[in-house]
């Protein structure tokens, strides 16, 4: 993730890439417009307390999963940038390995947004909106 984060602070980076410059642009592009839907600072602030299963914490970043996850489906990594905007320059490593902890938490939040799928031989989550209700 500090990778994506450097290729969207700086794109020119991508010339340093070599032949592993078409996979990060497609990575980044996936990403969409990270700075429109940023996380707000309470949330992001609140994502360790989320990861130790703090209720406060877990309904917070349930509500913003739920105001900003797309139709399309989407990898742990677009959720994942979206919360470390804002501090991106003050993280720590260890504040990385909460993130996922952080979103496991708050699955019973956004019951019915996520998948988990077998890609290749492995278990993914993607998050998705779900349609709406058909009324007749």
């Amino acid at each position: 993730m500090q990778q994506l984060l450097a290729l969207i602070a700086d794109p020119t980076l991508e010339d340093d890439l070599g032949r592993y410059a078409d996979i990060a642009c497609s990575q980044v592009e996936a990403l969409g417009d990270v700075e429109a839907t940023q996380a707000p600072r309470e949330v992001c602030a609140n994502v360790g307390d989320a990861a130790d299963g703090r209720a406060h914490a877990i309904a917070m970043l349930g509500q913003w999963l739920r105001d900003v996850i797309p139709t399309q489906p989407v990898h742990p990594a677009w959720v994942a940038v979206r919360l470390v905007w804002y501090y991106r320059s003050n993280l720590r490593k260890a504040d990385y390995a909460r993130i996922p902890l952080a979103l496991i938490a708050a699955r019973k939040e956004i019951e019915g947004w996520y998948r988990v799928e077998t890609v290749r031989g492995r278990k993914m989550t993607f998050y998705q909106r779900p349609a709406p209700p058909l009324d007749l």
